[in-house]
C-alpha cells in the first residue's frame, strides 16, 4: 500500500504546483476563497491500511485545492491544539468542541469521514463537513462503490455543499483525473492479485517443504526411538520356563515343563533354543490315562528357534517364533530322531516384575498324517543383561 502515499504525495504536489495557473478555469466566482477547512483521515471500520487512510486524505486536499480556492488547515495544527487544549481525547466532539476548535485554529469547517471495505475492490464511505460555527453538519457523502471513483464523486459533492460550482473545464478535467485515478487503481489491484497469488504459491510450497521435513523428522525419529527405546528392549538375552498343556485331534493330550533361551540376532529378530520334557496320554472310554507301551509316555523334545519381537512399551513384549522339533520318545537316550515337525509360537510378556517377565503363549505343531496339535503354555522369563 506504500504506493498509494506515493501517488498521493505526487498528486498534491502537482495540483499545488499548477493550481495558480489552472484553478480560475475550474470553478466559478470566488472558488470559496474566504472559507478555511480542515480535511481529516477518514476512521476506517474494520482492517483498512493506514497509508490508505493518508492516501484518502492526500486526494482530497489536492482536488480541493485545485478545484477551489478553499484555504487548508493542516490536521497536524488542529491536533496541537486539541493536544494543548485537553479537547475530547476520544475523538468525538461536541458542539461546543467544534465551535472552541474552530476559534483557536481559525477554521470554519472540517471535512471528517469513515470508510469501510465491503468486498475485495468495493468500498461504503461517508465524508461529512461540519460548520464550526454551529457544530452542525454542512453537508454529507455516503455511497458505496470503487474507492478512486468515489473519492472524485465526493469532491464535485461536498464542494457543491460550500457553494462552489465547477465550470464544464472544471468537470472535464476532474472526469480526467478520475478516469486517470481508476485505471492506477486498476493496475494496483492487478499488481497486488498477481503479488498475492506468487505469495500464496511460495507459501504453500514452504508448506509442503515443511510437511516433507516433519514427516522425515517423525520417520527418522521413529527409526531412532525402535534403535534406542523399544530396541533396547528387544535385543535383550533371557531364560525363560514354564508348564505346558498341549491337545490334539486325535484324542491326544499331554503336558510337560518347558525351557528356553533366547539370545538376539538382529534388531527385532532373535535365535535360541527351546528344549521341553513332557508326558503323552489318551482319553479312551475309562477317562485319561498315560501312555505305558515302551515307556512312550515320556518324549524329549529339543528345537532351535527363530522369531520376532516386538515391544509396545516398556512392559508389553510381543513375539512370534518357528521352531524345527526334533523328539524323542521314551528314556533320554540315543540321539533325538524318533520325530521332527514344524511349530510356531504367538505370545505375549508383560514385564511386571522388573528384569522378570509374566509370559503366555500359543504352540502349534504340525505332524504327519496331518496331524496338528494345540499347546498353552503359562511361564516365567527373566531377562541377564541391560
Amino acid at each position: 500500500m506504500k504506493i498509494f502515499i506515493r501517488l498521493g504525495i505526487a498528486v498534491f504536489l502537482t495540483f499545488i504546483v499548477l493550481s495558480p495557473c489552472f484553478s480560475v478555469d475550474y470553478f466559478s466566482g470566488d472558488g470559496g476563497k474566504n472559507i478555511s477547512i480542515a480535511i481529516y483521515e477518514p476512521q476506517p471500520h474494520g482492517d483498512i491500511p493506514k497509508d490508505q487512510l493518508v492516501y484518502i486524505q492526500g486526494l482530497l486536499k489536492s482536488n480541493f485545492n485545485k478545484f477551489s480556492a478553499v484555504r487548508l488547515i493542516e490536521q497536524q495544527h488542529i491536533d496541537k491544539i486539541i493536544s494543548e487544549q485537553d479537547i475530547a481525547v476520544s475523538g468525538r466532539y461536541s458542539d461546543e468542541d467544534y465551535i472552541k476548535i474552530g476559534a483557536l485554529a481559525n477554521a470554519q469547517y472540517f471535512l471528517f469521514g469513515t470508510i469501510q471495505n465491503i468486498s475485495a475492490n468495493r468500498y461504503r464511505i461517508q465524508l461529512s463537513i461540519t460548520d464550526s460555527s454551529e457544530g452542525i453538519r454542512k453537508v454529507t457523502f455516503l455511497k458505496e462503490g470503487a474507492l478512486s471513483a468515489l473519492l472524485f464523486e465526493a469532491t464535485e459533492y461536498l464542494l457543491n455543499g460550500l457553494g462552489i460550482e465547477l465550470t464544464a473545464e472544471g468537470k472535464q478535467e476532474l472526469q480526467k483525473l478520475r478516469k486517470e485515478a481508476e485505471l492506477a487503481e486498476q493496475k494496483r489491484e492487478k499488481e497486488a492479485t498477481q503479488a498475492s497469488r506468487a505469495t500464496t504459491q511460495a507459501q504453500k510450497k514452504q508448506e509442503r517443504k515443511t510437511a516433507q521435513a516433519e514427516r522425515s523428522k517423525k520417520a527418522s525419529g521413529t527409526v531412532e526411538k525402535i534403535k534406542s527405546e523399544r530396541g533396547k528392549y528387544a535385543e535383550r538375552s533371557y531364560v525363560g520356563a514354564g508348564l505346558y498343556a498341549q491337545m490334539s485331534p486325535n484324542e491326544t493330550a499331554g503336558g510337560g515343563i518347558e525351557a528356553e533361551l533366547y539370545i538376539p540376532l538382529l534388531p527385532f529378530l532373535t535365535t535360541g533354543v527351546s528344549g521341553r520334557i513332557g508326558a503323552l496320554g489318551v482319553f479312551d472310554d475309562d477317562g485319561f490315562k498315560f501312555s505305558q507301551d515302551e515307556g512312550n509316555a515320556f518324549n524329549w523334545v529339543v528345537s532351535p528357534v527363530i522369531g520376532i519381537v516386538w515391544p509396545a512399551n516398556k512392559t508389553i513384549r510381543v513375539y512370534s517364533d518357528i521352531l524345527l522339533d526334533f523328539g524323542k520318545f521314551g528314556y533320554l537316550s540315543g540321539v533325538f530322531n524318533d520325530w521332527f515337525t514344524l511349530s510356531f509360537d504367538a505370545g505375549v510378556e508383560l514385564h511386571i516384575f522388573g528384569k522378570n517377565a509374566l509370559s503366555l503363549k500359543y504352540r502349534g505343531s504340525f505332524y504327519k498324517d496331518n496331524i496338528y496339535t494345540n499347546s498353552v503354555c503359562l511361564g516365567i522369563s527373566m531377562w541377564w543383561n541391560d
